[in-house]
């Protein structure tokens, strides 16, 4: 991952993709699943 043209994060999917470094590339709460083989990504509303 690449966040303001510094990398971010490298590495196999399963561990670059998570709730936490996604969080952190786009600063704002995310959270990773991944359903039948497919990745999603969705901002959380913190209330």
């Amino acid at each position: 991952m690449v966040r303001r043209g510094k990398v971010t994060g490298a590495g196999p999917i399963d561990e670059v993709l998570t709730d936490e470094g996604l969080s952190a590339c786009y600063e704002r709460d995310v959270e990773v699943h991944r359903i039948n083989g497919r990745w999603a990504a969705h901002a959380v509303r913190r209330s």
